[in-house]
């Protein structure tokens, strides 16, 4: 395991959010889209009962495709709003127009939308993780808010990250409280850690 300052980490989150942005929007475009494909064709998304899944912003995967077809497949979506103290939260979503902007400005489900909590996850649950870059333990570097990594302790379900087959790094650093998950998807193959 690396042990990296706050400053090396902070420098490694710009490398990296530097690389993503230069991969091009025609690319991650196409590379979102096989993500997206390889994604459904897991065993993991056909049985899911109820999938946790993001908002895509910046370069991030883009899985709008995945949220619409969540909903047209009769699935619970749940969508997260991001509170105090790196808390996250995932809330239930009928439809898409139900979203408004919220913290960092990302589109997320009204405060009063029915909350998904940890009694209504089975192990048939699925969350999609986003993260700049997994490595092949399956750790996550992400903005550096923890949110991700508080909700996923105790998560009885099943955790996919999605990322860019040029951003999977061989080892990234990481702390007591950081979590991994189980899969990770790129657009050239599935990776099991």
């Amino acid at each position: 395991m690396q042990y990296m300052t706050h400053n090396e980490k902070k420098a490694l989150r710009q490398r990296l959010s530097e690389e993503r942005g230069a991969l091009g929007e025609e690319h991650r475009a196409f590379a979102s889209s096989r993500i997206c494909a390889r994604l459904r064709d897991l065993s993991c998304w056909r049985f899911a009962d109820a999938v946790l899944l993001y908002m895509p912003i910046r370069s991030e995967v883009d899985i709008s495709s995945l949220l619409t077809d969540a909903l047209a497949s009769g699935k619970t979506l749940g969508l997260p709003r991001c509170g105090e103290k790196g808390r996250m939260r995932f809330h239930r979503v009928g439809d898409l127009s139900e979203l408004a902007a919220g913290a960092y400005g990302i589109p997320e489900p009204a405060e009063d939308a029915p909350e998904l909590s940890k009694e209504h996850f089975s192990p048939r649950t699925l969350i999609v993780v986003p993260g700049l870059a997994f490595d092949l333990s399956g750790y996550r570097l992400g903005y550096g808010g923890g949110y991700y990594d508080r909700f996923l302790n105790g998560f009885a379900g099943i955790s996919v990250g999605v990322c860019y087959a040029d951003l999977i790094q061989n080892e990234l650093p990481r702390g007591l409280y950081d979590r991994k998950v189980q899969l990770i998807v790129t657009e050239r193959k599935v990776i099991l850690p």
